[in-house]
């Protein structure tokens, strides 16, 4: 599939639009990587291989908390910003 600068800008518009309104979308649940957008010009994505997978997964959700941010919607699941920050430690403990 073929996606164009227009075509991703409009999605990262529509994303940034839709989260402004609600809880921080997460997309990646279950798998080896996870992102998401804070604002415009802040995509965020990290792997569960990244050597500090958790500090920069846990520094960037407490920078969403300070941005007013309360929630997180990942894969239909809503969980608070502590909650979210536990289940990192989870998947980086499982790591080992």
């Amino acid at each position: 599939m073929k996606i164009t600068m227009t075509k991703l800008r409009r999605t990262l518009r529509r994303v940034i639009k839709e989260q402004s309104a609600g809880p921080l979308r997460i997309s990646g649940y279950g798998s080896e990587s996870y992102s998401f957008v804070l604002g415009q010009d802040d995509f965020f994505h990290v792997s569960v291989y990244d050597d500090n997978f958790e500090k920069l997964f846990i520094d960037k959700l407490e920078q969403a908390r300070q941005q007013g941010y309360e929630n997180v919607q990942m894969a239909g699941e809503y969980l608070t910003i502590d909650e979210m920050i536990q289940k990192v430690r989870e998947i980086e403990a499982s790591m080992y």
